[in-house]
């Protein structure tokens, strides 16, 4: 059997996930600071460890994470972007620094898109996925 201090109540784990979701609904910076502060106080101590690396996150990074709010925008494009050139390195087994930022450069990444958010279809709540829609 797992370890006890493992052991934890699924649904508590998947509510506060659902309710740190609930943040990023946030209309203003004030109000997902205010919705982060009241998500943290709330959060059952049982699970509270297994939102450790998050909290942590959040702590170090909270300016940042709230700039999203001000312009809407993440970094995500960028970190993809970083990854693939991690990954080009790894591979790179000789190769010149002009033939790895070729690579780098004519790599489908250019290419990426995001995907818009998606709210989940009404089949998916009645099956319980996802939030349920807060617009009226």
């Amino acid at each position: 059997m797992a370890d006890q201090e493992y052991v934890f109540d699924m649904t508590k784990a998947h509510q506060a996930k659902e309710r740190f979701y609930d943040i990023y609904e946030a209309p203003s910076r004030s109000e997902a600071d205010r919705r982060y502060k009241e998500w943290d106080t709330g959060l059952d101590p049982e699970i509270r460890s297994i939102f450790a690396p998050l909290l942590t996150a959040f702590r170090n990074w909270e300016d940042s994470i709230l700039a999203y709010f001000d312009h809407r925008v993440t970094n995500a494009c960028t970190e993809s972007a970083n990854n693939l050139i991690r990954a080009v390195q790894r591979m790179r087994l000789g190769y010149s620094f002009d033939v790895l930022r070729a690579r780098i450069l004519f790599v489908r990444h250019g290419a990426h898109r995001m995907k818009p958010f998606r709210r989940p279809k009404e089949k998916e709540l009645e099956l319980g996925y996802g939030l349920p829609s807060t617009e009226k």
